[in-house]
């Protein structure tokens, strides 16, 4: 880098401009706030799962990648999977053959090949991987005990994604994944490309949200 701030402070920077609220690809339009607060079908509740299954699937798929090449990958933190709850989740709400009854929007497909286009490069794998699980472990905390409140979700069952049972301590964890940020060694040309790419994924978050609007 070319100046005294760490990585994980630029892109705190980067990701606080990236949200126009917590997490909104869930919390932004009329879906959001039904999703919050009631009012939605299990189909409709599905849609965000749904949309979580395609950009997860793409992440995972790219992370079993770089360990098969780097076994050592700093990245790896597999506390942080999140494939088999979401899983778990569509099933809950869609049924078994929940896997028939999904399709990605127009700017869910284009997110997807995104990461596919880029994944393979670790600086900008990163920026994808970093943008959703540091949401899923911030604002997506408070999203789920809205949502499972409002849904009367007592079990947990339906909502999974939002768990992580293998992190004692949240906090304690993102301090971990920051330092690993910090550590990376990325060039400073790296570091650019990977603002931008998070900028990016935010913006194919934001927009994907909104066509959540399209299942009402």
């Amino acid at each position: 880098m070319t100046d005294t701030t760490t990585l994980s402070a630029r892109l705190r920077a980067v990701s606080f401009g990236g949200h126009r609220q917590p997490d909104d690809d869930q919390t932004d339009g009329r879906y959001g706030e039904r999703y919050l607060h009631g009012g939605l079908t299990g189909a409709q509740v599905a849609a965000q799962a749904a949309l979580h299954f395609f950009v997860y699937e793409a992440i995972e798929a790219k992370l079993a990648e770089h360990l098969e090449r780097d076994p050592d990958f700093a990245f790896a933190f597999p506390e942080l999977i999140r494939l088999p709850a979401i899983e778990r989740d569509l099933e809950h709400w869609l049924g078994a053959d929940w896997r028939s009854q999904i399709e990605p929007t127009p700017t869910t497909k284009r997110y997807v090949e995104r990461i596919q286009e880029v994944g393979d490069q670790p600086h900008l794998f990163v920026a994808h991987h970093y943008t959703r699980y540091l949401a899923d472990l911030s604002g997506g905390q408070m999203i789920a005990a809205m949502h499972r409140e409002a849904y009367g979700l007592s079990d947990r069952k339906g909502a999974e994604f939002y768990d992580f049972p293998e992190i004692e301590s949240i906090p304690e964890f993102k301090n971990e994944y920051r330092a690993a940020l910090d550590a990376a060694g990325f060039s400073d040309e790296q570091i650019r490309e990977l603002e931008d790419e998070v900028r990016l994924a935010y913006d194919f978050n934001n927009q994907a949200g909104q066509e959540l609007n399209s299942v009402l």
